[in-house]
């Protein structure tokens, strides 16, 4: 039988450090409390309390077993975090969770933190040798700056596994359609795997991970403007005439930059063209144009893009 959980004494420490403005995350980050004892649900709660990570607040999922917690994983693939006690049901609970979550649901994105009340049963060494977890702690140690330190330093892990997880796929992409660059399809493709990456590698997600990044490509001439690929809000937009899928505030910016040959920055958005030379069929085919959320750069990445000539 465990004691009763209680967070170790605290030691003098400087508050934790601010976010970095104009990081904006409307979505929050899951962590899942997986231990038998309701007080240490509620303890780590308390201690929680308010924690938020890039500007999104972090959400709570709570399970009382090891069986319990398979079921929420399986419905909330997006975890985040679980803090996992080892004795649960049985004396290795905790630890048949983890090669569940990392064999069966092949989840290797979420971080595991183990916590235990009875180190002897889990031996620290053999557990981060022979278990895939990211951090091992006894309750007794753990006091409610560390418990802040350990969460934070996990989210910040977990939020640089989904920026490479979105460039992979970015790069899935990118190679899928190289091969065949002669192809409508593949160009669209190849365009479409360029956005991603430009999102990955900027950190701009699509939709949820740490900021929204709405871009396009299009490719003009005198007749017509076509969206070749988009993310975000654009996203319907692939494959129609820009003028009627567009709205006009966008398409003002895009003719603008188009017209004077040069990129521009307006109204938080950030509008490059360059020159596609021959085309598919070895005609002038126009100009492909990039848009996408200017005011998400950071200063370094503004400063890189205007070294490139796209700012």
């Amino acid at each position: 039988m465990e004691q009763p959980f209680a967070f170790a004494p605290e030691t003098p420490a400087a508050p934790p450090a601010t976010l970095a403005p104009g990081r904006v995350n409307p979505r929050s980050w899951k962590l899942l409390i997986v231990d038998d004892d309701l007080e240490v649900h509620d303890v780590t709660r308390l201690a929680l309390a308010n924690i938020e990570f890039e500007g999104a607040p972090v959400q709570f999922l709570h399970a009382y077993s090891a069986a319990e917690a398979m079921g929420l994983l399986e419905l909330h693939t997006d975890v985040a975090l679980a803090l996992v006690d080892v004795v649960m049901e049985t004396e290795h609970a905790g630890l048949d969770l983890v090669r569940h979550i990392r064999a069966v649901l092949k989840n290797s994105l979420v971080r595991i933190v183990l916590r235990t009340g009875q180190p002897g049963q889990a031996p620290e060494r053999a557990v981060i040798r022979d278990y895939d977890i990211n951090d091992y702690k006894e309750k007794t140690e753990l006091s409610a700056q560390k418990l802040f330190s350990t969460v934070y330093a996990s989210l910040r892990s977990h939020r640089d596994l989904l920026a490479l997880e979105a460039n992979r796929r970015g790069l899935e992409r990118v190679v899928a359609a190289s091969g065949e660059l002669l192809r409508v399809q593949a160009v669209t493709g190849f365009i479409q795997g360029v956005l991603e990456q430009m999102v990955a590698l900027l950190r701009l997600d699509r939709d949820s991970v740490f900021l929204t990044c709405d871009t396009l490509a299009l490719e003009a001439d005198e007749c017509s403007m076509k969206v070749l690929a988009a993310t975000g809000r654009f996203a319907d937009a692939v494959g129609r005439d820009a003028r009627e899928s567009i709205d006009p505030a966008t398409l003002a910016l895009i003719k603008t930059s188009m017209e004077g040959k040069q990129p521009l920055t307006a109204d938080g958005a950030f509008v490059g063209t360059f020159s596609a030379g021959h085309g598919r069929d070895g005609d002038d085919r126009g100009e492909p144009d990039l848009s996408g959320d200017w005011e998400q750069l950071d200063d370094r990445v503004r400063r890189q893009l205007r070294e490139l000539g796209y700012a």
